[in-house]
């Protein structure tokens, strides 16, 4: 299986544990920090965490330019096709944005140059956490680093 089906694969899986735990919360649930919430579910550091390891096994890997390019469109534009009403969901894929720094050694400028385009349009300065400007700050310098 390659990397872009490990990481879609993860993706779904994180979002469908998500889905069930909010089917299975009581009415009034996590309001007025009563029980658990959908921002305290134990999915969103289980995902954090799978998706921290897998990220690593794939840069020992050293997959291509182009691969890491797709794996990263992908990474990045999840948060934007998240169904309303997962606002956790929408957060955490936000912040998984930060796993992704190590992969830039592997971008070549072009596809850095590409990503970097996208990515400022799509996430703009006031929709922007600190994930957001680690990456764009990353890319800048791979865009420049030929």
């Amino acid at each position: 299986m390659d990397a872009l089906e490990q990481v879609r694969r993860l993706y779904e899986a994180y979002q469908i544990q998500f889905r069930q735990r909010e089917q299975a919360r009581r009415p009034g649930e996590g309001i007025f920090g009563l029980g658990m919430g959908p921002r305290s579910y134990p999915c969103h550091g289980q995902f954090a965490r799978d998706l921290e390891g897998l990220l690593r096994t794939i840069t020992e890997e050293r997959p291509s330019s182009s691969q890491v390019r797709e794996l990263l469109e992908y990474i990045y534009a999840a948060p934007l096709e998240r169904p309303e009403g997962e606002d956790a969901v929408y957060w955490m894929l936000l912040a998984a944005h930060g796993l992704t720094l190590d992969l830039m050694d592997q971008l070549a400028p072009a596809d850095a140059r590409s990503l970097l385009d996208r990515y400022q349009s799509a996430y703009p300065r006031r929709k922007r956490m600190d994930a957001q400007d680690r990456v764009l700050s990353a890319l800048r310098a791979r865009a420049k680093s030929e």
